[in-house]
């Protein structure tokens, strides 16, 4: 119980009524992803995703027969999602909505009249909704949480690996209706007897560490306006995050995709950057800059970069 509060209290939700059979500790937030998906979808089933996005969500709906659809977004309306466009792909076959926010890799918070719409539009069509919030500790504009729409047939999905910086750890969590649960419970069982003791201790521990987690996400948020001030003298183009700790430029030299300028940077540089085909297809031209690292070293990354573009 003491671990519950606990957790409240972290998402901000003292007033939000969460009980001890609506929390599953999972391996790690990417399994969560998959138990969820795994546990509510037959083949044949639709899930919308919104992109770019991290690809394990397209792989998840796949591997258990699912349709992924893509809806795109695009960097010339600041990843801004098309409501609209999103209730035209809807049909019999659609049966999830899946959502990542902050959003991995651009940085971008749901403006909460969007989300508000989406939430309407899955209670009209009778859909779920997986919410990926495990960058929510990093949210640097206006940000609500799918927790805050009970109304809605919804999981939510986190980890300690971002806020508390136990990446190693694997250790994740989800929130949603005790049968919810309850589903994804049984097949979690089925696959492995628990998250590893240590592992759940060390997780214990993290949730007395909020303030400590609280000045990490300010030194990523001081990070992300380092680099995004120093790359404005390179031919990118690119939102300003509103969250996370990506940023996904786009490269404005139409001779160099996000692959080619991702090896060179790698091979001639010694820098490590995502292309951003690994997001979707759409994305060719972009990449992701993680600013996981000292002042001094991001520095030295984007003049790197800078020599690279010339």
């Amino acid at each position: 119980m003491h671990t519950t509060q606990s957790l409240r209290a972290f998402l901000s939700l003292d007033k939000t009524d969460i009980s001890p059979k609506q929390v599953m500790v999972t391996v790690g937030g990417r399994y969560a992803v998959y138990l969820y998906i795994a546990s509510a979808l037959l083949p044949g089933d639709e899930a919308i995703i919104l992109e770019p996005a991290w690809p394990a969500y397209k792989d998840c709906v796949k591997i258990v027969g699912g349709k992924p659809v893509i809806i795109p977004t695009d960097l010339e309306k600041d990843w801004e999602p098309s409501v609209d466009f999103l209730l035209e792909c809807i049909n019999e076959s659609t049966k999830m909505i899946i959502l990542n926010n902050p959003n991995n890799p651009t940085g971008k918070i749901l403006d909460e009249r969007d989300l508000k719409q989406m939430v309407d539009m899955a209670q009209e069509n009778n859909l779920l909704i997986l919410s990926d919030e495990v960058y929510s500790n990093f949210a640097f504009t206006p940000f609500k949480s799918i927790l805050e729409f009970p109304e809605s047939k919804q999981v939510y999905v986190s980890s300690f690996s971002k806020a508390f910086g136990m990446t190693g750890f694997r250790i994740g969590y989800a929130i949603s209706d005790p049968e919810t649960i309850e589903r994804m419970t049984q097949l979690q069982n089925l696959c492995l007897t628990s998250v590893p003791e240590f592992v759940q201790h060390a997780a214990i521990a993290a949730l007395d560490c909020i303030e400590e987690a609280g000045r990490h996400a300010k030194t990523v948020e001081n990070r992300l306006r380092l680099v995004c001030n120093a790359l404005k003298e390179l031919p990118l183009s690119y939102y300003k995050p509103d969250g996370g700790f990506y940023i996904f430029p786009k490269i404005r030299d139409r001779k160099m995709n996000g692959e080619a300028f991702a090896e060179k940077l790698l091979t001639e540089k010694g820098v490590c950057v995502t292309p951003g085909t690994a997001f979707g297809e759409k994305y060719d031209s972009f990449i992701r800059i993680c600013v996981c690292q000292p002042q001094s070293v991001l520095l030295e990354v984007v003049k790197r970069m800078g020599e690279l573009l010339g």
